[in-house]
C-alpha cells in the first residue's frame, strides 16, 4: 500500500474467503488457516478444479490428522522458537471448517505439499507429487528450531 508515495506495510491483514484468496483468520497470538484453507491449497497444487473437491474430502481430512501427527514436534518447535507454549497433542480435524492451529509456516506450505504429494500420486503423470512429498520432507528440516546445550558427557 502506498501512502505519500511510500510503501507501509499492512496491518493485521486479514484475508475472507472468495477467488483464489485463501482464509486466514486472527487467532490469538496468529494467523491460523481453516482446514479448507488447506484443502484449497492442495487441490490448487493437484491441478484440480473446486468441483473436483467432493472425490478427495474424505481422503483429505484423513491425510491432514496423519500430517498434524508427522509435525507435531516441528510445530512445537517453531511456538517455542517464537516464545509460546507447545500444544500438549496435535489437533484432530473433523469438519473443513475448522482452525488447524499451527504456526503459519507449517499450515501455508508443508501441510498442503505433503498432502498434495500423497493424495495426487495415482493422478500424478509428471512425477510432480514426488517433488512435493521431496520440498514436504525438505521443509519438516529446515523449518525446525532447535536450541543447543552442553550435556557435560565425558
Amino acid at each position: 500500500i502506498r501512502s505519500g508515495g511510500a510503501l507501509e506495510k499492512k496491518q493485521s491483514p486479514i484475508y475472507e474467503s472468495g477467488g483464489s484468496i485463501r482464509i486466514l483468520r486472527r487467532k490469538g497470538d496468529g494467523f491460523s488457516m481453516t482446514a479448507d484453507a488447506i484443502f484449497n491449497s492442495v487441490i490448487a497444487l493437484m491441478f484440480s478444479e473446486e468441483s473436483d473437491k467432493n472425490d478427495y474430502r474424505d481422503k483429505f481430512l484423513a491425510q491432514l490428522n496423519m500430517k498434524l501427527e508427522e509435525t507435531f514436534q516441528l510445530n512445537n518447535s517453531l511456538r517455542v522458537y517464537k516464545g509460546k507454549e507447545e500444544l500438549p497433542e496435535p489437533p484432530w480435524i473433523t469438519d473443513l471448517t475448522e482452525e488447524v492451529g499451527y504456526e503459519f509456516e507449517v499450515e501455508r506450505s508443508l501441510l498442503p505439499l505433503g498432502i498434495a504429494g500423497d493424495l495426487y500420486v495415482d493422478d500424478d503423470e509428471t512425477g510432480i507429487s514426488n517433488d512435493y512429498r521431496e520440498r514436504y520432507q525438505a521443509g519438516i528440516l529446515s523449518k525446525a528450531r532447535a536450541e543447543w546445550t552442553e550435556c557435560g558427557v565425558e
